[in-house]
């Protein structure tokens, strides 16, 4: 006996959702592509750096020039020998001046130092003498006296005097034998190591020793060769006294006028003027003004203008009845 077939029910219907949806259009869409396009090609006529253009607020920073790195004695080989030269010749001249005045400095350096242990010892006085201790002595000999029968206060006022005596023995002691080991170290030692003893020693009571405007060294001054304006020289000369200030000002008053000069006349350099006819006076031994120091002792050349009058040579010009006067003063930077 056979039983009939039985066909299987589908599960279900399998749809494409690219088929649902609407067609691309072909005609206008463009194609993809994958290949990077060229970088465009740089003209450098049409394009400026950041710093070149108007909109940039920091263009007037950015552009200004670079100073020049070298100064301008050392950018050519002549003025770098021609400074140096200068300068071997200038530490050459206050060798010598300080040189000479090594004798001065040495006396200058034993009295700086003098007091210098003035001060030292003034200020180590008090621990030396024990001051400390010295309040409560004053203070139980006061309290001694005022009540003398009391025996318990006379007994503390001797243990305080006791006890202070005894400081300054220990202190004073000490520092003897201090003073006393240094000496004998000091006489015992090479010539060598005493000079450096005594440096040591000196310096810090040289420097103890010094004031509000102590000067140790000399300004020496070396004869260099000014150029001196017309209103330097009547400002030098009015300094000196040898010519009269106007009422309302410079402008007013006298005035010199420059013939020769500066020239070199003996150690220092001189310059050759017309002074007008004023009654001459001595004038001071020196005189500074600006960057001039008028030296108007025997280097006074006079000569008067008058006709038929010989040059002559004069420590004080004398007065002269004539409109100008021809003078040399000698001066030292």
């Amino acid at each position: 006996m056979t039983e009939p077939a039985v066909a299987v029910p589908g599960m279900g219907t399998v749809h494409h959702l690219d088929d649902h949806r609407p067609a691309p259009d072909t005609t206008t869409a463009e194609p993809v592509s994958l290949v990077k396009d060229p970088a465009p090609a740089v003209v450098d006529g049409d394009e400026v750096e950041a710093v070149d253009r108007a909109d940039n607020p920091l263009a007037d920073w950015l552009t200004v020039p670079d100073a020049p790195v070298l100064p301008a004695w050392a950018r050519s080989t002549a003025s770098i020998k021609a400074n140096a030269a200068a300068l071997v010749r200038l530490s050459w001249w206050h060798t010598r001046y300080h040189a000479l005045r090594i004798p001065k400095y040495l006396v200058k350096t034993v009295l700086l130092a003098a007091r210098g242990f003035y001060r030292a010892t003034v200020g180590m006085w008090p621990t030396l003498s024990a001051q400390d201790h010295t309040a409560a002595v004053k203070a139980l000999r006061a309290q001694s006296k005022a009540r003398p029968e009391d025996v318990e206060l006379a007994t503390r006022l001797q243990i305080a005097h006791a006890e202070r005596t005894r400081t300054r023995r220990w202190r004073f002691g000490a520092a003897a034998v201090g003073v006393a080991a240094a000496t004998l170290g000091f006489a015992l030692a090479d010539p060598m190591l005493q000079g450096g003893i005594a440096t040591a020693v000196v310096t810090p009571l040289a420097y103890l020793g010094r004031g509000k405007e102590t000067q140790f060294l000399d300004q020496g001054a070396p004869p260099l060769r000014v150029d001196m304006s017309a209103q330097q020289l009547n400002d030098a000369l009015r300094a000196a006294g040898l010519l009269k200030s106007g009422k309302s000002g410079d402008e007013d008053g006298p005035k010199v006028s420059c013939s020769m000069g500066p020239v070199r006349d003996g150690r220092g350099w001189a310059v050759i003027f017309d002074l007008p006819g004023v009654a001459a006076r001595p004038p001071p031994t020196s005189s500074r003004s600006g960057k001039s120091s008028l030296r108007n002792s025997e280097w006074m050349r006079s000569r008067s203008s008058c006709p038929g009058s010989a040059p002559r040579r004069a420590a004080t010009p004398a007065a002269s009845a004539c409109g100008s006067r021809t003078m040399t003063p000698t001066w030292v930077p």
